[in-house]
């Protein structure tokens, strides 16, 4: 199918066992793929998204589970160009290239225990992989390249205050976790790994070049010698107590 310039491309809620899978979906006004609440094993592969007008050009959004995202293409977008959102858990992100988005190239927001496994996500105009407010996220075998800002951000930020959120219907928990395994960082122009707001991480087998003036930032920029020294070994493993100021 090559579905353009509706208000969604594709919408769907509480869906199950649905294959979306070899379709062309741009210039829709919101979302290009938009599938919704309380869906359960879906499969999103081989389709091309691009131009998203006002959002995302994949996402899943509230309670959506066990569902894949594997070997699309999407670019261009006003948002993100894959993004979870909403409790959306046991899902996997692979073999995606998302690439010139005006957002992330990935976000997971509020939605933990999920994969994210060999991206190339490149030159997107915020982070490549953004995480918050989600964790047990396990983050391997990407290749992360010239984003605008960090190869990947975890952080825990405070969004009790977002008018658009019914925090009865999608209550979240102020923690942030995710693990990087042998990802690969360049190039992107602010730092490989942001951690904020008292986020935790775990680091190992992961290669860096010549990423931003420092490879880590925010909290985790005077601890970059440990985070080096670990990451060839037994890998990294940070958990902070207290915010850094």
């Amino acid at each position: 199918n090559n579905i353009s310039k509706c208000f969604f491309g594709l919408y769907a809620n509480n869906a199950k066992n649905v294959f979306l899978i070899g379709n062309i979906l741009h210039d829709n006004i919101i979302y290009n793929f938009d599938p919704h609440d309380f869906s359960d094993k879906l499969i999103i592969a081989r389709n091309i998204s691009y131009n998203a007008g006002h959002a995302h050009g994949i996402i899943l959004s509230r309670e959506v589970y066990n569902s894949t995202i594997a070997e699309n293409i999407t670019f261009a977008n006003h948002g993100s160009g894959i993004m979870l959102d909403r409790n959306c858990e046991d899902n996997l992100i692979y073999k995606n290239l998302s690439f010139e988005n005006s957002g992330d190239g990935i976000a997971i927001f509020e939605s933990s225990k999920n994969i994210v496994s060999k991206n190339t996500i490149l030159r997107n105009n915020n982070n490549g992989i953004f995480v918050r407010n989600s964790h047990n996220v396990l983050v391997k075998d990407n290749f992360i390249y010239h984003n605008g800002n960090n190869g990947a951000e975890i952080s825990i930020v405070n969004i009790d205050a977002l008018e658009t959120r019914d925090f009865e219907l999608d209550p979240y928990e102020k923690k942030a976790q995710a693990s990087f395994i042998r990802n690969h960082f360049e190039k992107n122009t602010n730092a490989a790994l942001s951690i904020k707001n008292r986020a935790s991480f775990f680091f190992k087998n992961n290669i860096l070049k010549n990423s931003g003036p420092v490879y880590f930032s925010g909290e985790i920029e005077d601890i970059a010698n440990e985070i080096f020294q670990n990451n060839d070994t037994k890998g990294f493993s940070y958990t902070p107590t207290e915010v850094k100021k």
